[in-house]
């Protein structure tokens, strides 16, 4: 313990340039940050910035990475004062185009202005929560970005987030306590010093703080990966062995699926549970940030939490280290090209359902029924006829907000789960050309293979065809454009049928009582329409519900002259076989009144079953690939700490003092 005292403390020291205040080093960015406003809401800032004399233009951090949109929440600044160390106001003036650029005057004399900026909390928009800072009572998010700027390099400079350095520091509350990526020493006043980093590290390392503070050790294995805890004040952060074990046991599958070197030295599982801040996921290169209600995670945890850590992680090496070279910028106030989202996100959404169910978070019938799911959605994307995934890609920041009515039209962000059936289509199509001799994991073993030099690695969709290839020579190319490039006419059942599926209507009865408590009655393969608690929510275009020009936001009361219920949908459905049309009582706003539904298919469900004369190649697929041997067990480490785990120089996990 005193030689990784003693080797804390020279750290600290080179960081602090020997008791210098930050920033006075030339070219280095020094920033204090005040959170002990953050019970109330409030963080202050004051950044010392190296700045050349004349027109400066100066950033609030605009493309964030990780939502791959213009969200930088520049409108929650509740105030910004420029001076010059000696104190002079130097005045500022918004670019009147770009609201993250700020334009000030630097006389001829100065080398370095004092930025000072306070920023409102908890008021995110649809695209930043998961960059934005947030804090209450006993608890708070800090995302760097949300409390500093920087300098715009000169044209043909190098880019701003590598190139520029920082000194950071930050103040909590009393007796809270923290966790981060990057390591910190504590000071005599209370200030934590982070570890000298680039602009690039500090903004993609969240800090969480807070009086209820527990981190667990999930594996010391060649992966380091810790579970990192934060809770209201009073609530239990004690978790389930069983939860423990399939953490584990995912930390064994991601070693067998990136079985090179990781792109991260230890990563922590930044997970916050809050009823009061928004729910999110989002990744980093050495950690994620996840954010559940209370109820996802009390002792034990949902499988869609776990599977979200899952998701989160293996964009460590999907979507970090690798990532599309259109979206590497260099700074954070060029525009991301993101027509790649569907290998980004597409590719790691299969990673994450994966090795979710290889690590035995989801059972084999469970991640089945998942992709299954997955398929049937897409399929009732009207929207699929008219604009590609590609096209979802591009736009994807605009399309992050959900469409109240007709979302069906417009798609969603649909990279995401068409992405992840593109790859099992690929991953089924590799292991039938070889006789299961090889899979997608031979590609990602290789595409994803972390190598010596800069990070990230970029790569095109060329180098994509490459890899695919290099496993098996095939017409990758023509697959990406008729699967990612062009709209679709037809349901994307191929990657199911390629995985030994065959998918049929059939007569079955509407929702089980569950399903129609928690989703309304789903109808669309029917009538062509979804109620949820008495009110339509879709409406499939083409279909009889569409012909009877039915909309979003009808009220139904009546089905064939009765109250609607499970019961008396069903029999209208059966009875339409005969009579050829179904009856609904609506009312659009304008009054109640009868509407019929020209209809003679009776019950209609989309079913998915195997087929008998090919394997089955999602169960494959789902195979646990990890040896038997077990990570070594670690103790959980004492939640009185309120600290998080760090390596220590003899390469064990300890707790940060």
């Amino acid at each position: 313990m005193m030689r990784r005292l003693l080797v804390m403390t020279l750290l600290a020291m080179a960081a602090l340039g020997c008791g210098e205040r930050p920033g006075r080093a030339p070219g280095i960015i020094g920033l204090e940050v005040d959170a002990r406003d953050l019970p109330r809401g409030l963080l202050h800032a004051r950044e010392i910035l190296p700045v050349r004399p004349g027109t400066a233009w100066l950033w609030f951090p605009k493309w964030m990475p990780g939502t791959h949109a213009p969200c930088g929440p520049v409108e929650n600044l509740g105030g910004l004062r420029i001076t010059l160390p000696s104190g002079a106001t130097v005045a500022w003036r918004r670019d009147d185009e770009q609201p993250n650029r700020f334009r000030c005057e630097i006389p001829p004399d100065a080398d370095r202005v004092v930025v000072a900026i306070d920023y409102l909390c908890n008021n995110p928009s649809v695209n930043s929560d998961g960059v934005d800072s947030f804090g209450n009572v006993d608890m708070g998010v800090v995302n760097w970005n949300t409390c500093l700027m920087y300098a715009e390099p000169p044209e043909g400079a190098a880019g701003a987030d590598d190139a520029v350095r920082l000194r950071a520091q930050i103040r909590l509350p009393d007796g809270w306590g923290r966790t981060c990526a990057i390591d910190s020493m504590p000071d005599d006043d209370g200030s934590l010093h982070l570890q000298e980093c680039s602009l690039a590290e500090l903004i993609d390392a969240p800090l969480l703080a807070g009086v209820n503070l527990h981190s667990v050790a999930i594996s010391d294995g060649r992966l380091r990966v810790s579970l990192d805890m934060l809770g209201p004040a009073g609530q239990s952060l004690e978790i389930d062995d069983e939860v423990v074990a399939e953490l584990r046991s995912l930390v064994r599958e991601m070693e067998a699926e990136f079985p090179g070197p990781a792109p991260f030295a230890q990563y922590h599982l930044l997970t916050v549970l809050s009823d009061v801040i928004p729910e999110t996921g989002l990744e980093h290169q050495r950690c994620s940030l996840n954010i559940f209600p209370v109820a996802e995670w009390n002792g034990g945890a949902s499988s869609e939490a776990l599977g979200q850590l899952a998701h989160e992680f293996c964009h460590a090496w999907c979507g970090k280290y690798r990532r599309p070279a259109g979206m590497v910028t260099g700074d954070y106030h060029r525009a991301e090209h993101t027509s790649l989202l569907w290998v980004y996100e597409g590719l790691d959404m299969y990673l994450g359902e994966v090795l979710s169910a290889r690590a035995g978070i989801v059972d084999a019938d469970g991640f089945v029924a998942r992709v299954e799911n997955f398929a049937e959605e897409m399929a009732l994307q009207s929207g699929r006829a008219w604009r590609s995934v590609e096209d979802t890609a591009i736009a994807n920041w605009q399309l992050r907000a959900p469409c109240r009515r007709w979302g069906e039209l417009r798609r969603d962000q649909d990279y995401y789960l068409e992405g992840m059936l593109f790859w099992i289509e690929a991953d089924a199509i590799i292991r039938t050309e070889t006789q299961g001799a090889r899979s997608l994991d031979d590609v990602c073993a290789r595409f994803l293979a972390v190598e010596p030099g800069a990070s990230p690695r970029p790569y095109t969709g060329d180098d994509v065809v490459a890899a695919l290839t290099a496993v098996l020579p095939y017409d990758w190319r023509g697959l990406v454009e008729s699967r990612i490039m062009r709209p679709a006419a037809s349901p994307p059942w191929t990657s199911l049928e390629r995985c030994g599926y065959r998918v049929d209507m059939s007569a079955k009865p509407s929702s089980s009582p569950t399903a129609i408590r928690e989703h309304g009655f789903d109808e669309r393969w029917s009538l062509g329409m979804s109620i949820q608690r008495g009110i339509v929510s879709a409406i499939v275009p083409g279909s009889a519900a569409d012909r009877a020009r039915l909309g979003p936001g009808m009220r139904v009361s009546l089905v064939d002259g009765k109250p609607l219920s499970a019961a008396s949908l069903m029999d209208a459905l059966t009875r339409s076989r005969t009579t050829g049309v179904v009856s609904l009582r609506c009312n659009d706003g304008h009054g109640w009144r009868d509407v019929q539904l020209a209809y003679d298919g009776g019950p209609q469900r989309l079913t998915i079953s195997r087929s008998s004369d090919a394997p089955d190649l999602l169960a494959a697929i789902a195979r646990p690939r990890a040896a038997a041997a077990q990570i070594p067990q670690t103790a959980i480490l004492p939640a009185v700490d309120n600290v998080p785990v760090a390596p220590a120089p003899d390469g064990s996990l300890q707790t940060v003092p």
